[in-house]
């Protein structure tokens, strides 16, 4: 039984679902929105399924964007002259909040102005380009639903009589609607085609997008013991995604280490305060900008910042300098908006099969820039960045960490020495960054007037997850180092700069690609260095809530000879042993001939 609202349709016969539109359009509903989704909570030899219908026309809401290729931005920045007040003295926290509230919705209105409005929807008028659905086959011409009424006629007579006949009839009357068909979609395709504007980038765009995979769309849900509930609608999907990372961004740990607690809680007394910033650095940053990047949740753009005018720059600089004064990070610039994107060659089903994407504030980024760049300056980054590690470093790459491991692989073969080496993987090394151990690194290795603002960084930061056009409710972050920002890969480095290091093995790291190598004559005596390393190495990882990942951890031994090092260990738990290992994009196998790596590549 099928329910729209108005009367009830009982079909003649048992619909298959391909035929269900046909049923649609017969009784006058081609008008009509429907919704068919499976049932998966219903168990059947057949396959439920659950339709919703509605007796209006729906449309599906473009992409919302403050701007287009008609944005006039000559009366953006008059606009912007006219809204901003940079009168005021920001003296205060609340301030300062007020100030970002007041930019954003004074650029935002600016552009809206400045950009071509729908007079019929209110809504912003986009790119032709843009519209995800470009031909018009919701109002289908009058002899085709004529063919589609002739199919399901020339169906119902072979179902009753089965007679060659029949089915020659039915077979005639499906050809002529697919043909028909083909020709209504190739002539609206090509309409749309030559409405495209051939003088810019926007011709292309449909032509790219049409290339690329269909992205499925399934219902999710968390396969723990039990299996939870199934997530259907865009809100389900995003408050599940949502409460899932709330899991995620939260420590290992969470017992209190009185420490580092007493030490955080002593006053700090500021001599002075960093240095304020220049509008010269300021407009720097700014140009430096992608305008093709994603803006956060505040919707301004890379290309509104560029547009702006000499008072738009002296008052975001007002607002920077006012952050670094009274050291409080503005609660705006701490809301990150999350995608999940689906991990490749994982069940599109399961929530953990997605990978967050965080989209930070624009403003919020450059702010972190020129910050990161008073840290550089202020102290010599040789200071807290390790010389084992590589990442986030000028002049350092992947391939010269692993010219560096491979030279000591290849010098130790020569030799006709034992070289072992673990490859260590942490879990969520990023997201599991705790909180009150990276303050107190912080407080150790920097100078103390960056202390309060980067706690102030640090603290109260929230999220929300965003479906399409569903968003979840904010959640807090606990843990971890903001996603997409500029300082997280520096606070990363700060957290794990003081990682154990022996006079017998080599260190090597990149982010949080970590390995421990160690040569010997003797396989013994080699597994010896390389296991007192590991002991220290465990007690780091535990006082600082850092966990590995034992399934993902490997032990290799590259030698020439027969003999093998003996096992070693990491938290009571063996790492496994293995004849090749992945590390940075290289396969390395356990003569290092390559073999391995070519085949794969």
């Amino acid at each position: 039984m099928l329910s729209t609202g108005s009367p009830t349709y009982w079909p003649s016969d048992p619909l298959k679902v391909p035929d269900l539109l046909d049923f649609f359009i017969i009784h006058g509903l081609s008008t009509t929105y429907a919704d068919i989704k499976p049932s998966y909570d219903l168990s059947s030899d057949h396959s439920p399924i659950i339709i919703s219908l509605s007796t209006t026309i729906w449309h599906s809401k473009p992409p919302t964007s403050l701007h287009n290729s008609s944005t006039n931005w000559d009366i953006y920045k008059t606009g912007v002259r006219n809204l901003l007040d940079d009168n005021r003295r920001l003296k205060s926290p609340a301030d300062i909040d007020a100030a970002v509230t007041r930019f954003t919705e004074s650029l935002r209105k600016a552009v809206t102005e400045a950009t071509p409005q729908d007079h019929h929807s209110g809504t912003t008028v986009l790119p032709t380009s843009y519209t995800r659905n470009p031909l018009p086959t919701r109002f289908l011409p009058s002899h085709i639903k004529q063919l589609v009424a002739l199919k399901r006629k020339a169906r119902s007579q072979w179902q009753k009589f089965h007679s060659q006949d029949s089915k020659r009839n039915f077979n005639h009357a499906s050809n002529a609607l697919k043909q028909a068909l083909t020709k209504f979609r190739n002539a609206s395709f090509a309409e749309y085609i030559s409405n495209l504007n051939r003088d810019d980038y926007f011709l292309w765009k449909p032509i790219r997008s049409k290339r690329k995979p269909q992205t499925p769309n399934p219902p999710i849900r968390l396969n723990s013991i039990p299996p939870g509930p199934w997530a259907t609608t865009d809100t389900d999907k995003a408050n599940l995604f949502a409460d899932y990372l709330e899991s995620v961004l939260t420590p290992h740990d969470q017992e209190v280490d009185q420490e580092i607690e007493t030490d955080l809680a002593k006053p700090v007394h500021r001599t002075d305060s960093p240095p304020a910033f220049t509008s010269h650095s300021l407009q720097q940053e700014i140009r430096k900008l992608k305008p093709r990047k994603a803006p956060g949740l505040d919707s301004i753009t890379s290309q509104m910042l560029q547009e702006l005018p000499q008072e738009g720059i002296l008052q975001l600089l007002h607002i920077f300098n006012a952050v670094i004064r009274c050291s409080y990070w503005p609660e705006k610039f701490k809301l990150a908006q999350i995608i999940m994107v689906p991990k490749p060659g994982k069940g599109p089903t399961d929530v953990t099969s997605y990978r967050p994407k965080s989209l930070l504030s624009t403003i919020s980024k450059i702010l972190e820039k020129l910050f990161s760049q008073h840290i550089s300056t202020a102290i010599n980054p040789n200071i807290w960045i390790p010389e084992h590690q590589f990442g986030f470093r000028k002049a350092h790459s992947t391939i010269q960490q692993c010219h560096r491991i491979t030279h000591t692989i290849q010098t130790a073969l020569e030799h006709k020495q034992y070289c072992t080496a673990a490859f260590l993987d942490f879990s969520q090394a990023f997201d599991k960054v705790w909180h009150p151990g990276l303050l107190y690194k912080i407080k150790q290795l920097l100078p103390i007037s960056y202390f309060p603002l980067l706690t102030s960084y640090l603290q109260d930061r929230t999220y929300v997850t965003k479906v399409n056009t569903a968003k979840s409710s904010v959640h807090p972050i606990k843990s971890g180092v903001p996603q997409g920002s500029i300082l997280g890969p520096v606070l990363y480095t700060i957290y794990t700069s003081d990682m154990p290091t022996s006079r017998h093995t080599m260190l090597s790291t990149f982010a949080d690609y970590t390995a421990i190598v160690a040569v010997n004559r003797s396989p013994n005596m080699a597994s010896q260095h390389l296991q007192d390393h590991l002991y220290s190495m465990g007690a780091w990882l535990s006082k600082w809530k850092i966990k590995i990942n034992h399934a993902k951890s490997k032990h290799v031994t590259f030698t020439n000879r027969t003999e093998q090092c003996p096992p070693i260990f990491i938290d009571q738990h063996q790492i496994p042993q293995g004849k090749t290992v992945k590390y940075l994009g290289m396969h390395l196998d356990s003569k290092l001939t390559w073999r391995e790596h070519i085949i794969n590549k």
